[in-house]
């Protein structure tokens, strides 16, 4: 019998061309005259895949609620879609779509009807579960704490409360009580773009939790607002503000980006980090380790939580695992030189 090479010689095409043109690879691009060589080379030897080279090319949607502009400015969700696609190129998983949903702006859920499976990064309105859900049982939800879900579907995340409080942990045992939170409101994003804003996400709503179980409820002070350089540093005038006479030994600040800003204001005004005010953050960007002082950070491994999304998205496609599952990423938190103990003044 007759093997690939032989039939690719005869359709003037290499044998990688002709596998994934028989596999059904949708991002493979040749000329019609192409396939009727190809074709007509396997009809005349009447080849037949062998089992290992007889392999399904799964297609993967993916949707996400931060736009590629905003990805410059926070690279943890860069860092995650980076893992989606390098685990798609080992794994015989192709993405067809990427969809950057977008506040305000009209938005139709069919350009992701005929995707295998979906690959939801970021918050969104239970109406838009729904809806996805509908047209694809097979969806992926990324960067949601499962107790935020209310369909059964598998989802990856890191526990950011877990977080929280180690940090805390660590601020007080270093004899931190006055310890401020700025950071980021929640966003849900619904169909349409319609924007839904609270305040429980889940950074602010521990250190809540936190500090009333201290018992330090008089010491509690916040800043909430969108999220960015721009506004850690607007928010960090307001705590200086507010509090020029009664500055916080600590400000914990929900992301790295944010800390950016925070950076800035203090160093404005002739604060010292951390001689006057320790700062802690989340994400642990490379920004982190080349600020001055370097920033501790929680490290989440952002590109792991893609890649793992996707060996979700097999097991599904594959039909080894009907039930869903919640996977917990775990973290470090990188201890660098923007803290210290009050001990040590």
């Amino acid at each position: 019998m007759a093997g690939i090479r032989t039939v690719a010689k005869r359709a003037m095409v290499s044998p990688a061309t002709v596998s994934r043109f028989l596999n059904k690879d949708s991002t493979l691009k040749i000329t019609e005259e192409t396939k009727q060589r190809i074709l007509e080379s396997v009809a005349y030897y009447d080849y037949k895949p062998k089992e290992r080279e007889r392999k399904t090319t799964f297609e993967i949607g993916v949707i996400t609620t931060v736009s590629e502009i905003q990805e410059l400015e926070d690279p943890y969700f860069r860092s995650i879609r980076v893992g989606i696609i390098s685990e798609c190129a080992k794994s015989n998983v192709v993405v067809k779509k990427i969809v950057y949903y977008q506040a305000n702006q009209s938005f139709d859920l069919e350009q992701l009807n005929h995707c295998d499976v979906i690959l939801a990064i970021g918050r969104f309105q239970n109406e838009v579960y729904a809806e996805l859900m509908a047209m694809n049982a097979n969806i992926i939800a990324i960067d949601v704490p499962n107790d935020e879900l209310v369909f059964p579907i598998d989802s990856v995340y890191t526990d950011l409360t877990k977080a929280t409080v180690n940090h805390l942990d660590r601020l007080y045992q270093n004899g931190h009580r006055k310890i401020c939170f700025i950071g980021g409101k929640k966003k849900l994003l619904g169909k349409d773009g319609k924007l839904s804003v609270d305040n429980h996400e889940v950074r602010y709503q521990a250190y809540l939790d936190w500090m009333s179980k201290h018992k330090l409820s008089e010491q509690i002070d916040y800043y909430l607002g969108d999220w960015g350089y721009e506004e850690g540093y607007r928010l960090t005038e307001e705590l200086l503000t507010k509090r020029k006479d009664n500055l916080p030994t600590a400000i914990m600040v929900a992301s790295d980006p944010m800390a950016v800003g925070v950076y800035r204001a203090l160093q404005k005004k002739a604060i010292r980090i951390p001689e006057d005010i320790s700062i802690v953050s989340f994400d642990d960007l490379e920004v982190a380790r080349y600020l001055t002082p370097t920033l501790s950070s929680v490290a989440i491994s952002a590109e792991e939580i893609g890649k793992i999304a996707v060996r979700l998205a097999k097991q599904r496609l594959t039909k080894s695992r009907k039930i869903h599952v919640n996977v917990e990423v775990g973290y470090q938190i990188k201890v660098r030189e923007s803290e210290r103990s009050l001990e040590d003044k």
